[in-house]
């Protein structure tokens, strides 16, 4: 009744997603096909050969060999030399079908109510809004293992079977005050709070996680302010404590180990240690994995002139800070960050190696991980102009900016020389590989876009350019050091943290957009993306990318038209 309403609902959702990766390697089929062996009953693969010497180990064939080999049907030689010389049976037998089969559900009821807490309140009425949601959500992975007892031989696979179940349930509570309105120190003051408290369980079913349960609970809250000063000046911040628990594959993914390359190498820092190594990198989920949280802060000015040449302006910089704590990595840290974390001294990385401090590590554990903490520190800049022109049609321009400067990656460790804490690391400005630090990507110090938009009756116009600005390739070697390379003073190519070339350029990219309204129900419109085809920029390491594919553009000039039909 009045000014209050209610509204309620329930969800129910499931999901199918199945996914077949045809011709994939099976490493020791295509090697058991490779050792070809000349007999009089004619050509055979050597595994089918008692005694026959296995030409990767030098020593003969064992019985696990002989049995995967059988597991997988009979061995078909494979004749690599030559045109045609391949049999499709060959082939077939070397290279398999990858299969995974997702099933999600996921079941959602809440209700919220809103409404005039006070209605005759003299700045304004004061709103006031609470409500509560329970989620369910259930997962499972299979990937038909049973049909398969060759699939840890693939060169890449999507893990093991692995299943789960969240249930999360929360209540939240809101209130908006208007202080004062037409004040002889101000226009307008409203002051926003916000609280939510959530109960976050999981629990696994299947893989790794199978059996256990771990239970969150948490809080959250925002408070923000907007003080319109004049009609052209208007101030406005927050704070708020925020908080992500870990989602599905984050806690339950069970993943088989990568050995040797691409992904199971690292450079060793230690003592006698190779720059490629060859190890056992595990990657995966983890139950027990912390929700990270960011305490938010962000202050800005807006800028809106009234009449006048300006009329139809706007301008607005915001600064913010966020520092996160227990940063949820669902990648990993990353084999080599891992590592030359424990080089440093940091024994929380150690722990998850076996072998450290020799010349042969034998294993890292790069399961999803909490990190130490980050703070990142910016503004945020966004200015707007709006032309009218002849026969009612008008020019808009739009420029978006951002500004970077502080990425502060705290790495928790403790100096071996001086025993006090190494303080943080800064990754701003860092353009070169992706997730530099887990699945956190850094990003260079400047972005921008800037638009100019026509439009005239039926037709809109425009053109977009994206600029990327310069960066680093990286902050930190493999040996432990920041890079050095020849513009820095004492540069040697003797040093292991040298590198010929620590810059990436910057990049502006050009697109076009138009549309016309045919009539009130239908309109015509195409694209242009990359429009001059620039190549991207030269950073590679990132995910097998000879670039960094966040920021640069991989694809070339692109184009799309369609068709909108309202009816």
């Amino acid at each position: 009744g009045g000014s209050w309403s209610l509204d309620a609902y329930f969800s129910h959702g499931e999901n199918s997603n199945d996914q077949h990766l045809i011709h994939n390697m099976v490493q020791p089929l295509l090697r058991f096909a490779l050792d070809a062996v000349r007999t009089p009953a004619g050509i055979v693969c050597g595994v089918t050969i008692p005694g026959r010497i296995n030409p990767d180990t030098g020593f003969p064939y064992t019985a696990a060999n002989v049995a995967f080999a059988n597991a997988a049907g009979p061995c078909v030689p494979l004749n690599l030399f030559g045109t045609s010389n391949a049999s499709q049976a060959a082939i077939d037998y070397a290279y398999r079908t990858l299969n995974e089969y997702v099933e999600q559900r996921q079941n959602v009821a809440a209700f919220n109510i809103r409404g005039d807490l006070i209605d005759d309140w003299a700045p304004g009425a004061v709103k006031f809004a609470t409500g509560a949601e329970w989620r369910r959500e259930t997962g499972l992975l299979t990937h038909d293992l049973a049909n398969q007892p060759y699939y840890s031989g693939f060169f890449l696979t999507y893990g093991g079977d692995y299943g789960g179940r969240t249930e999360v349930l929360e209540a939240y509570a809101e209130l908006n005050v208007p202080i004062f309105r037409d004040a002889p120190f101000g226009r307008y003051l409203e002051l926003d709070g916000a609280v939510r408290g959530t109960r976050n369980k999981n629990v696994g079913t299947l893989g790794n996680g199978a059996g256990q349960s771990r239970t969150r609970e948490f809080i959250t809250w925002k408070v923000s302010g907007i003080y319109d000063v004049t009609e052209w000046l208007r101030l406005r911040g927050t704070r708020s404590r925020d908080v992500r628990a870990a989602q599905f594959r984050e806690l339950f993914e069970t993943r088989d180990p990568f050995v040797g390359p691409p992904f199971g190498v690292i450079n060793n820092p230690f003592p006698g240690g190779g720059a490629n190594d060859s190890i056992i990198a595990t990657i995966g989920g983890d139950l027990n994995l912390e929700p990270e949280k960011a305490d938010t802060l962000t202050v800005g000015v807006v800028l809106s002139p009234q009449g006048g040449v300006l009329s139809g302006f706007n301008f607005s910089a915001d600064w913010y800070q966020i520092k996160i704590d227990d940063a949820i990595a669902s990648g990993g840290i990353g084999a080599q960050n891992i590592v030359t974390g424990c080089f440093q001294g940091n024994q929380v990385f150690c722990d998850r190696i076996v072998g450290e401090g020799t010349p042969d590590i034998i294993s890292v554990f790069n399961n999803a991980a909490n990190l130490q903490g980050f703070t990142t520190r910016g503004v945020d800049f966004e200015a707007a102009y709006r032309l009218p022109m002849a026969d009612d049609s008008s020019l808009t321009l739009r420029v978006l900016a951002s500004y970077l400067y502080d990425q502060l990656f705290d790495t928790g460790q403790t100096s071996p020389v001086t025993g006090q804490p190494v303080p943080p690391r800064n990754y701003a400005g860092t353009s070169g590989p992706t997730a530099a630090f887990g699945s956190f990507n850094t990003a260079p110090k400047w972005q921008g876009n800037a638009f100019a938009t026509y439009r005239r009756g039926p037709f809109s116009g425009t053109v977009q350019a994206r600029y990327v600005g310069p960066g680093r390739y990286q902050v930190l070697t493999g040996a432990g050091g920041p890079p050095i390379d020849p513009s820095d003073p004492g540069y040697k190519t003797t040093d292991p943290n040298s590198i010929t070339d620590n810059t990436v350029d910057s990049a502006i990219y050009l697109n076009l957009a138009a549309s016309f309204d045919i009539n009130e129900h239908i309109q015509v419109f195409g694209s242009l993306n990359n429009a001059l085809d620039k190549d991207p920029v030269i950073a590679p390491g990132g995910n097998g990318f000879p670039t960094n594919p966040v920021y640069f553009d991989t694809y070339g000039r692109t184009f799309r038209v369609g068709a909108r039909v309202n009816f």
